[in-house]
Parts: C-alpha cells; structure tokens; sequence
C-alpha cells in the first residue's frame, strides 16, 4: 500500500537508490497521497534524480519543521545520494 503511494509518486521509483526509496515510503506514511502528491518539485527534482534538489525541497517545507528528528533523519537519507 504504502510502497504503492510512493511508486505512483515516483514513477522511476525501481530505480532509485534504496534509502531514498525507503524515504519515500516513509513520507508517503507520513503524509498519504493527497498531501505527498502537494510536493510538485520534489516530484519533479527525484524524477530527475537530482538528490540535492529532493533534499532541499524537504528541508524548505513546512513538513519538515512538523516532524522534527523525523524529517532531519530523511533529509539525511535523501542527501547521501547526491553526488
């Protein structure tokens, strides 16, 4: 269900690395549908795999603020695939 909402989310989702995939997966429990499907550029920059792009977009969200340690550890996730 879960990896679902991510996939649809990401349509490239098979092949991203695997803590962004996880990463994904747990926002998408976070959030659900409606509201991750609201994060237009991180839809757009993990399209593009551009991991530096994906990591701001959720550093530069309100999201990020609300969870705390979650959203810092994610961030963390995302960013180790930048190059």
């Amino acid at each position: 269900m879960l990896t679902d909402i991510a996939m649809k989310f990401a349509p490239n989702f098979n092949t991203l690395p695997v803590n962004v995939k996880m990463a994904l997966i747990d926002i998408a429990f976070n959030l659900g549908a409606p509201r991750l499907n609201k994060f237009v550029d991180l839809k757009a920059s993990i399209a593009k795999k551009d991991f530096s792009a994906a990591a701001a977009e959720l550093k530069d969200s309100l999201w990020y603020t609300q969870v705390g340690k979650r959203g810092r550890f994610l961030y963390n996730q995302v960013i180790k695939s930048a190059p």
